[in-house]
């Protein structure tokens, strides 16, 4: 969000309820200006690692070689968020809240016990494998 934008945000009146045309928030009263792009992110790539996308993903590579792997498009990811030179500034803190969306639902696909077996695998994998940046994946 523009920064002339974020100064037209004033807090809501004290009592007045959240409703779904409000963005969630971690900064109490005032607008959490990060909150746009964290549920920007979680949207776009719950859809991108959805366990039943996944699935899908790697039977149409199995019957179509052509067709992107779960690995190819987790690695893609990867590569537009974690991998990618971090932007100054606030543009940096946006960055961040995208690449743990990525992080955070790339572990859940990991974790979910109803998705197939080589779904979790290559999650898992995905996760273990170090970025090579200065950071590294988070928890190498």
């Amino acid at each position: 969000m523009p920064d002339h934008a974020l100064q037209l945000i004033p807090p809501p009146p004290e009592g007045y309820p959240r409703t779904r045309e409000t963005f969630s928030g971690r900064t109490g009263l005032t607008f959490d200006s990060l909150a746009p792009a964290e549920a920007a992110a979680s949207l776009t790539v719950g859809l991108i690692l959805n366990p039943e996308r996944a699935i899908r993903l790697m039977e149409h590579h199995a019957l179509d070689s052509q067709s992107p792997s779960l690995a190819e498009v987790i690695d893609k990811l990867i590569e537009s968020t974690w991998k990618k030179t971090p932007p100054p500034g606030y543009l940096n803190a946006i960055q961040d809240e995208v690449d743990n969306t990525v992080l955070f639902d790339l572990m859940s696909l990991a974790a979910d016990e109803n998705t197939a077996t080589q779904v979790r695998a290559i999650a898992t994998l995905k996760t273990d494998q170090p970025i090579n940046l200065n950071l590294g994946w988070p928890f190498n």
